[in-house]
């Protein structure tokens, strides 16, 4: 094996073993049509967060089979870096032209939240994760006023 292709491999193995260290928020709700799909607006809450409402983590319109990621080692998603912190999460779902209230859901600053189930609001699940992988006590709470702008 020549230097070259050698050096390519090592590169390409260090790419295979970057580790990200980020909290993320699955959309894995099954749509029937594509006029029922479902989509969720997210922003963290303040406790733990970027210095102010700009700087905290939002994003709008998160799809099915989308997903969306904040380092837990930068300032504006996790104050603390701390991956074991708690976060709180307030979510807003979208399902064809009906809109949900929103709801605030608690989450580890390493872990991950997974939205799924079925395209129906009474066939919703919500499954929320430590960093290990294991299953994380979540609270939460339907909130009319948690944030939400359009």
């Amino acid at each position: 094996m020549s230097i070259l292709n050698s050096s390519a491999l090592w590169a390409l193995l260090g790419l295979l073993l970057i580790h990200i260290e980020a909290y993320c928020i699955y959309n894995n709700v099954k749509t029937s049509n594509s006029k029922r799909e479902t989509t969720y607006w997210l922003r963290q809450q303040p406790y733990n967060a970027g210095p102010n409402y700009f700087s905290r983590f939002s994003y709008n319109g998160l799809k099915s089979g989308e997903k969306a990621c904040c380092p837990y080692t930068n300032f504006d998603c996790v104050r603390s870096g701390n991956k074991d912190d708690e976060l709180y999460m307030v979510t807003r779902r979208t399902t064809g032209i009906r809109e949900y209230p929103p709801a605030v859901i608690s989450f580890p600053a390493g872990g991950w939240i997974e939205f799924g189930g079925e395209d129906g609001p009474e066939t919703q699940t919500i499954n929320v994760f430590s960093p290990d992988g294991s299953p994380y006590d979540y609270k939460f709470r339907i909130d009319p006023q948690a944030g939400y702008t359009k």
